[in-house]
């Protein structure tokens, strides 16, 4: 599997996927900073214009595809989130017999909660990973509480691969998805 350096734009009807660049760090500002953006992912707010950047510099530096996720506008882009392609944490011992590539981590800025955006991105790596790359399965993740992540996990055809952990809200709920379901639900 061969990732490209940096990821290919990527392009739907209504984002375009750009490969990160340092000049995007107020952009990422104007949703990472938001707690409860960061608290749905279960991450710290990037509150600084130092540590977006380092940020930023974390996507292009590693080995992984990650993307600000861009509204078309007519004035041009906006930068409304972020999604990746992260290599799959070994310890998930689930994900293991699953032959994962990568997992599957996006963030959506608030106000553009609950408009299909990041269930457009996800679709849209999700073709990348299987047919640009070639990966046999992909991962993907949200707490207990998120139930807006679970929705769009769901809607790109994951299946549950563990169990809710009860009454904990920060409990994680692992999801995967082969290549041939992928083929089986997309072509």
């Amino acid at each position: 599997m061969i990732l490209q350096k940096p990821p290919p734009t990527l392009e739907t009807e209504r984002l375009v996927l750009l490969p990160w660049k340092m000049e995007y760090a107020e952009d990422m500002l104007l949703f990472a900073a938001n707690e409860n953006v960061a608290n749905a992912r279960n991450v710290k707010p990037i509150t600084n214009i130092k540590n977006a950047k380092a940020k930023i510099k974390g996507y292009i530096d590693r080995n992984i595809d990650d993307w600000a996720i861009a509204l078309k506008t007519k004035s041009g882009n906006k930068i409304v989130g972020s999604i990746g392609l992260y290599k799959h944490a070994k310890s998930w011992k689930e994900f293991n017999k699953y032959n994962l590539s990568f997992n599957l981590v996006y963030l959506i800025a608030e106000e553009y909660w609950g408009m299909g955006i990041c269930t457009e991105a996800a679709k849209k790596v999700m073709h990348y990973a299987f047919v640009g790359i070639k990966c046999d399965a992909l991962g993907a993740n949200h707490t207990n509480k998120n139930n807006r992540s679970r929705r769009v996990i769901e809607k790109c055809g994951f299946i549950k691969i563990s169990r809710e952990h009860d009454e904990n809200p920060n409990a994680t709920v692992k999801y995967c998805i082969s290549k041939e379901d992928y083929f089986s639900l997309y072509t």
